[in-house]
């Protein structure tokens, strides 16, 4: 027997798959599995507008880049970088999304980094002091 793939999910995976071209190649039911996991462990963020999804972030909190890179499932509460998995997002959201990754990690667990892969950028890794964040989103 299939699971049937809950509305949401499928409108996540959508979003997810729009603004990321490189998540089409994926199984369905492993980037389902991947999100679901986000949404278990409390590391999922998205952004609605009228009645649509159209925003979706993933990520998760990690002891250092290395332990994110080498295992995908890693994720410690007192991780001190915000490894960010996904994120899928207009331009004018991006900031929206990043602050709401700050402001809620920053009240359970003090972290002092960002850092994921830039996907328009060969793969690069990027780490961000969450300070630089900070500064970059907080109005002057």
């Amino acid at each position: 027997m299939i699971a049937a793939v809950s509305p949401r999910i499928a409108e996540y995976r959508a979003v997810l798959q729009e603004h990321l071209p490189h998540l089409r190649d994926i199984p369905v039911g492993d980037l389902d599995q991947h999100i679901r996991w986000h949404i278990a462990v409390g590391c999922f963020s998205s952004v609605r507008h009228d009645g649509k999804i159209i925003a979706v972030g993933l990520y998760r909190r990690v002891r250092d880049v290395s332990e994110a890179e080498r295992d995908r499932w890693a994720h410690r509460r007192d991780g001190r970088i915000v490894w960010i998995d996904q994120l899928a997002a207009p331009g004018c959201v991006l900031g929206h999304m990043l602050w709401h990754f700050l402001s809620r990690e920053g009240l359970e667990e003090p972290f002092t980094h960002f850092a994921g892969h830039r996907m328009r950028r060969d793969q690069r890794v990027t780490c961000l002091p969450a300070t630089t964040v900070e500064r970059i989103l907080l109005p002057r």
